[in-house]
């Protein structure tokens, strides 16, 4: 009775020490996957990104009328979603290339370059709408020197379009710099120097390594408990690891299908993107927890049924 107490205990230790480390382990296989973020959660980053991008540009302060619809559609069609990917493409080119500084500073570098050069295509684009859209004047009182809404009569359409072009590129590329250098703090005791690439997978090897000998130790203690006959360890410890794999499953899949019913007025598209990170995370686990808790299952019922059939020869 005591030994099935404390094997109980253990049981509930494992899970306990297991949740965490499969919360590690899906981190892991989602969000320090680079194909995580070039998959349709790039799709949607670039809509957001698209939308914030109209909503930047003052359109108001520019000397010429400009719809924002169909701003964006030109915004589409000369950025795509690739586009964004050349920026996962320049961070991790930094994550790998980095190495600390004194104090655990981590030095980073963005390349904005790719950005500016679109942005003169974007001011060519946009320009060619705004003139394509004007019409000649009906009389001189009709134009309006603060905003192109018309063509005078003797004005030039090749002069128009230059200032346009020019007050678009002051708006859409002007400001923005070539690069944008930044330190990550991460107040960590290392050695200036050190690779930062090679220090995240040294941890996250121990962190793998670690975990992993914690919840054999665990599953080997819980068979020194049990001890004998060998049926009945397989049995409690296949109990231990589908109860670790089930209870996870069932929370992560409540959380992947429930998470749409949860509706933030104001927040659609961003709730859009925290909805498809948390569906993602949940769903990578249950790839590899759904397996886990199957196979353990079949063998904690052949376990229990090969210990009872055991049970009437132990009782002569």
């Amino acid at each position: 009775m005591i030994r099935k107490i404390f094997a109980g205990f253990l049981v509930f230790v494992f899970i306990i020490l297991a949740v965490p480390f499969i919360a590690v382990f899906g981190i892991y296989k989602t969000f320090l996957n680079e194909d995580f973020y070039k998959g349709e959660v790039l799709e949607i980053v670039y809509e957001l990104w698209v939308g914030a991008a109209v909503d930047a540009v003052d359109v108001e302060d520019v000397s010429f009328s400009l719809d924002k619809d169909k701003f964006m559609e030109v915004l589409q069609e000369v950025f795509t979603a690739d586009d964004l990917a050349l920026i996962i493409d320049d961070i991790k080119n930094e994550i790998d290339e980095a190495v600390f500084l004194e104090g655990g500073v981590i030095p980073m570098e963005l390349s904005f370059k790719w950005l500016i050069d679109r942005g003169d295509v974007m001011a060519e684009s946009v320009t060619d709408l705004i003139i394509d859209g004007l019409e000649p004047c009906k009389s001189v009182d009709e134009f309006n020197p603060d905003e192109f809404n018309c063509i005078p009569e003797g004005f030039s359409i090749s002069t128009i379009k230059d200032e346009v072009r020019a007050d678009l590129k002051a708006q859409l590329v002007n400001d923005i710099p070539e690069s944008y250098s930044f330190d990550i703090e991460t107040k960590l005791d290392i050695k200036a120097g050190e690779d930062v690439s090679d220090y995240v997978n040294s941890i996250i090897s121990d962190v793998f390594f670690i975990g992993s000998l914690v919840l054999l130790f665990v599953l080997l203690l819980l068979g020194l408990v049990i001890f004998r006959p060998a049926v009945r360890v397989l049995k409690w410890e296949m109990k231990a690891i589908f109860l670790a794999s089930f209870l996870p499953l069932i929370a992560f899949l409540v959380l992947s299908k429930g998470v749409d019913r949860i509706k933030i007025e104001g927040t659609e598209e961003f709730f859009e993107l925290f909805s498809f990170i948390v569906k993602a995370f949940s769903n990578t686990l249950l790839s590899y927890l759904i397996p886990v808790a199957v196979v353990s299952f079949l063998f904690w019922i052949v376990g229990m049924i090969f210990d009872k059939k055991n049970e009437p020869a132990r009782t002569k």
